[in-house]
């Protein structure tokens, strides 16, 4: 569905993606629990199907969550904690946020 989700996305089919991605983030949860690395993945594709939307508060909750999670789960110098707080750093850019994206980039 993850997959799916972002195949959808791709082809500009947001309302689609957002779907499925919903639908696989409530599986993950209730099969394999909040900080599975599944479920955070798909926390982030979500967040970043927001973020490219300009969905940015709805993408920073998200990307928040996943980046807490993996550093939880994983640890912060896991590759995909790294890649997460990236992203969020990304989009602190795009609010135009420099100082908050700075900082977070300078964790890395």
């Amino acid at each position: 569905m993850n997959d799916l989700a972002l195949l959808y996305q791709d082809q500009g089919k947001y309302s689609d993606a957002e779907s499925l991605f919903k639908e696989a983030l409530a599986k993950y949860r209730k099969s394999l629990g909040q900080e599975h690395p599944n479920t955070l993945t798909c926390i982030k594709n979500l967040a970043l199907l927001y973020q490219h939307q300009d969905k940015y508060s709805d993408a920073e909750i998200l990307l928040k969550e996943a980046l807490a999670g993996y550093m939880k789960a994983l640890g912060q110098n896991h590759p995909d904690t790294l890649a997460t707080m990236n992203y969020l750093a990304l989009l602190y850019q795009d609010q135009k946020k420099d100082i908050d994206a700075e900082a977070l980039l300078k964790k890395q």
